[in-house]
């Protein structure tokens, strides 16, 4: 048997970092690691996990506070003492560093946001985070421009890793391209979707023929149909609720598609 590994994650329920954490736990699985998927929050899962990982939803079951997922996660890391913690998203990856004080596991945090955006409303966390994050024993960012903002005396526990891509799921298509722009993401404020908007404004003086299609859900859904309608754009809004798939959209003739670059831009 391999490596023992825990994924900690608040769901499962359909996003970037869920996308991420479904293909590395399938790919650990199948190399020989002992993969396990700890849940804290809810039990659902959108993605098609390998039947070897082990989803562990005892601690989303019980409708947790955060004080409860740091004491389940504690739990977890006493009943695994030789395991790899690996925590994606803002919240868990502080509740896993708190857990994880004087036990002998090794922990692993994924940044996959903007630092400056990192908890939201919170500024003081956001403030305080970047020693916090520190303490981890290794600590993954997306882009060296997130990497930089960490403290410097801690870079040698910091790595660049691109986000994993499953090939199988988009085949290279050769043939004309529709005129569509989409992109796809969680409707918040992190992803900085009125960018998008303007930009897709500005883009559309020189190419009035393009549509744009937003593949998502989210707190913000309503004020940014607003805000398209503002700029005088008639925006496709398009929800995995309404029956539609992601994918399906992208098997048809490939259109542009916004960089999460944009998406997640300090730009206002």
């Amino acid at each position: 048997m391999g490596e023992s590994i825990c994924f900690i994650m608040p769901t499962m329920d359909g996003g970037g970092a869920e996308r991420v954490v479904s293909i590395l736990s399938g790919e650990f699985a199948r190399s020989g690691c002992d993969v396990t998927l700890f849940l804290t929050n809810s039990t659902h899962t959108a993605y098609a996990l390998d039947k070897r990982v082990h989803v562990d939803t005892s601690c989303a079951e019980s409708n947790p506070n955060s004080l409860d997922q740091i004491k389940a996660i504690r739990a977890k890391m006493r009943a695994m003492p030789n395991t790899v913690f690996i925590s994606f998203m803002d919240s868990q990856n502080l509740f896993t560093l708190i857990a994880g004080i004087g036990m002998r596991n090794r922990i692993i945090i994924s940044q996959r946001n903007d630092p400056h955006r990192a908890f939201g409303k919170r500024r003081l966390v956001r403030a305080i985070h970047p020693w916090l994050y520190a303490l981890a024993d290794c600590v993954v960012f997306q882009t060296q421009d997130a990497l930089e903002y960490y403290p410097k005396y801690a870079a040698g526990k910091y790595r660049v890793i691109l986000n994993p891509l499953n090939n199988s799921m988009l085949p290279r298509y050769e043939g004309e391209r529709s005129k569509r722009v989409v992109t796809v993401c969680r409707l918040n404020e992190q992803k900085n979707l009125p960018l998008a908007i303007d930009a897709f404004a500005e883009f559309r003086t020189r190419f009035c023929d393009y549509t744009f299609e937003i593949y998502g859900e989210g707190a913000l859904e309503n004020d940014l149909k607003r805000y398209a309608v503002s700029r005088g754009l008639a925006i496709a809004f398009i929800s995995a609720a309404s029956g539609r798939m992601f994918m399906p959209a992208f098997s048809m003739p490939p259109c542009l598609s916004f960089p999460r670059i944009l998406r997640d831009s300090r730009i206002q």
